[in-house]
C-alpha cells in the first residue's frame, strides 16, 4: 500500500474500525463449550474480520494485526508530516514481508513498527533494531506501543534496557530513532 499524504490515513482507520465493529457484533463463537475448545475456536476459527479487506479471519490474528496496522498508520502520519522529501510511503501491512515502512524516494526513511505486551518488549525491540544493520536510509525509526498493566512498568523496563530515543548501530548501520506510541495513537 502506498500513501502520499496524511489525508489518506483516516479512511484506512475507518476501514479498520468497521472490521472491528463487525467482529464485535458477531457472536465470536459458542463459548459454552470445553475451555480448550473455546480457545481453539478463537485462535483458529473464522470468527473475526481482516482489518483491511473485511474477509473472514480468526479473532486472535485480527486483534494482533489491527493494533500493529494502527501503529504503522500513526508512524506514517508522523513521517509524512516530518519528511515531505520522502515522496510518499510504502507500507507493508498485515504480515507482509519486508520493512514495515519505506519512503517512495529511496533511502530517505525506513521504519519498523510493533505493538506488544510487556513480556515480549525487550525481544521485539532488539529484533527490530538489528533489522537495521546494513540499512542505507538517512532516517531509520522504530515506532512501538507496549502495554503496561501497572503504573509506569513500561518506563521501568525502558530504563532497565538503557533505552534512549536514539540507538546507534555504529559501523554496522545507521542511527535508529525509537519512538513510543501512546494508546490513543493506536486506537
Amino acid at each position: 500500500m502506498f500513501l502520499y499524504n496524511v489525508n489518506e490515513i483516516p479512511p484506512i482507520r475507518d476501514q479498520i474500525r468497521a472490521a472491528a465493529a463487525a467482529t464485535r457484533h458477531n457472536p465470536l463463537c459458542n463459548l459454552d463449550v470445553d475451555e480448550m475448545e473455546a480457545l481453539y475456536t478463537l485462535k483458529f476459527g473464522p470468527n473475526g474480520n481482516h482489518p483491511l479487506n473485511g474477509n473472514g479471519w480468526n479473532f486472535i490474528e485480527q486483534t494482533n494485526q489491527t493494533f500493529t496496522i494502527m501503529a504503522t498508520l500513526a508512524a506514517a502520519e508522523y513521517l509524512l508530516n516530518e519528511y515531505p522529501e520522502c515522496g510518499g510511503l510504502e507500507l507493508r501491512l498485515a504480515n507482509a514481508p519486508g520493512r514495515d515502512i519505506r519512503s517512495v524516494n529511496p533511502n530517505v526513511v525506513e521504519a519498523e513498527t510493533f505493538t506488544v505486551g510487556e513480556a515480549l518488549f525487550r525481544r521485539e525491540l532488539r529484533y527490530d533494531i538489528n533489522r537495521f544493520i546494513g540499512a542505507e536510509a538517512e532516517n531509520c525509526f522504530i515506532f512501538y506501543y507496549c502495554h503496561a498493566n501497572e503504573g509506569n512498568q513500561q518506563e521501568q523496563m525502558e530504563q532497565q534496557m538503557d533505552l534512549e530515543q536514539h540507538y546507534t548501530l555504529g559501523d554496522r548501520g545507521p542511527e535508529v530513532q525509537i519512538w513510543r506510541l501512546s494508546r490513543e495513537q493506536i486506537m
